[in-house]
């Protein structure tokens, strides 16, 4: 007999195994949803919500609302739940600058009045008329981001933020009136907010803020005789929108019916941008340029991951973490030259490299500072510098007075000064520095200070020399007792009076 946990075990592992399959939810136009749902129509998503990676409204939950009739006609719509201040692909303007307004035929303050920039209006809304040219965009005071007058794709109009990821084609809308256009806008109102006359006429005053969606006329509809899919809204929320907290309603601006769907969010594959070697959303010198420098191989199969600066896939720029080939080469070092940002807003962090180098060797770079005037010059010293990388996290450089001396990307700010390039260069980069530091001051500034000398040789921190107010530099410790018995050979042969040639001295 087994043990009772080994049992047990193998019990779980057999439910697991014979446990069916999750089952996705089967979207499209099905009669038998909108039983108990609507009884004439439905509501559901068009495809599972998204989380978007790029444009103005990044890392927004992307939501497309489907709205189907069996045959019937119908007023308006209402989905209720969505605060409006978190929907993030709403407008206050249109693209000439004024303000959206709410067309209220009927209203006795006149035919036109300006909807409160408090709310506004989503312009991801299509449907049968979806603009089939772009000239009648604006026609009738409805928008739709987007037209598609072919079935050949979404183009767009321009609104900024606006979408042409619409899941369906022109084709798939059933004509619902005899008018030029089915629905014409979806409006955002709520507790306190001016309502369309609709609602007035039928008294209805919404509780919770709401989005309006009206027909396009005074309840002159054509039943359609034949069921299908009458728009399409897109709303991009701030967070995840819970199932059980929205719903929807023919007008009564209360939530009737649930919003069908599988409202899980797929996550993001991960990406980075362009060019950006540690997906920190920048691409900078300090943690892009000079990493690709000095991890530089040319081309061919040398295990480089993106992390190394292998920026460029084997047929393009990617912004694929794991999309790479294996290099780093001339084309990962343009590909991130030609991304260039900069680094982010007031970023003055950064941990040092540890203590710099002997003063004197001649293959590290020398930065020389003038305490008097606080200019710095750097100088190759034997070596070169193609890039270079000093921060600080007091904000005390002076970013105005920089000089550039490489003919490639610059970062100038009081965090951070850095360049870098594929010619060398050298020379004085300004009075950029506080005035009045000692080495050791100078050493306490610098949190990073780091150089490049030439493609594919580590990063070393540069020499720092200090100028005395006489004008003889004061190298860093190691350098000085590096030089003690040379000082002492000098003294010696001083103190004997004789003169040195090439092969012996001579008194």
């Amino acid at each position: 007999m087994l043990p009772r946990i080994p049992q047990l075990s193998i019990l779980l592992v057999l439910l697991v195994a014979l446990a069916p399959a999750a089952i996705a939810y089967d979207y499209g136009y099905d009669p038998a949803k909108a039983v108990g749902n609507g009884g004439d129509w439905y509501m559901e998503l068009a495809q599972d919500p998204t989380v978007l990676t790029s444009g103005s409204t990044i890392l927004g939950y992307e939501y497309f609302f489907d709205f189907y009739t069996l045959g019937e006609s119908f007023y308006m719509t209402d989905i209720v739940g969505l605060e409006n201040n978190k929907i993030l692909n709403s407008h206050t303007s249109s693209l000439d600058g004024t303000d959206v307004r709410t067309q209220r035929w009927g209203d006795p303050d006149g035919n036109y009045a300006a909807w409160p920039t408090s709310t506004g209006r989503i312009f991801d809304l299509w449907s049968t008329d979806v603009n089939e040219d772009s000239g009648s965009a604006n026609a009738f005071d409805f928008w739709r981001t987007s037209y598609d007058n072919a079935d050949v794709g979404w183009t767009s109009l321009g609104y900024p933020g606006g979408s042409t990821a619409n899941p369906h084609v022109y084709s798939e809308y059933v004509e619902y009136s005899g008018f030029g256009f089915d629905v014409w806008k979806a409006e955002l109102t709520g507790p306190g907010q001016p309502v369309h006359w609709f609602y007035t006429l039928f008294g209805v005053s919404p509780a919770e803020d709401t989005i309006y969606i009206p027909g396009s006329s005074v309840g002159v509809w054509a039943n359609p005789g034949f069921g299908g899919l009458v728009y399409t809204l897109r709303v991009v929320y701030s967070e995840p929108i819970v199932q059980e907290e929205i719903g929807w309603s023919p007008g009564a601006a209360t939530a009737q019916f649930p919003v069908l769907g599988d409202f899980t969010v797929t996550p993001p594959n991960p990406t980075c941008l362009v060019g950006d070697v540690n997906c920190d959303g920048y691409v900078e010198i300090g943690n892009d340029i000079l990493v690709a420098f000095t991890n530089f191989t040319g081309p061919g199969s040398f295990g480089m991951v993106r992390s190394d600066g292998d920026v460029h896939g084997p047929a393009e720029a990617t912004t694929d973490p794991d999309g790479h080939d294996g290099d780093v080469d001339v084309s990962d070092i343009l590909t991130i030259f030609g991304a260039f940002t900069g680094p982010p807003p007031d970023d003055a962090d950064g941990a040092g490299l540890g203590a710099p180098a002997a003063a004197g060797d001649p293959s590290i770079p020398d930065l020389i500072y003038d305490p008097t005037t606080g200019e710095v010059t750097l100088d190759p010293d034997g070596s070169s510098i193609i890039g270079y990388s000093l921060q600080n996290a007091t904000n005390s450089f002076l970013p105005g007075n920089h000089t550039p001396i490489l003919a490639g990307v610059t970062t100038a700010l009081t965090s951070q000064l850095e360049e870098a390039a594929l010619a060398p260069g050298s020379g004085s980069i300004g009075l950029v520095f506080p005035t009045g530091l000692d080495l050791a001051g100078l050493q306490a500034l610098l949190t990073v200070n780091q150089v490049s000398r030439s493609l594919g040789t580590p990063l070393v921190p540069f020499d720092l020399i200090v100028l005395s107010t006489s004008g003889v530099p004061v190298p860093e410790p190691a350098s000085f007792w590096m030089a003690l018995p040379l000082l002492g050979g000098l003294a010696w042969l001083l103190g004997r009076g004789g003169r040195c040639g090439r092969v012996r001295c001579e008194r």
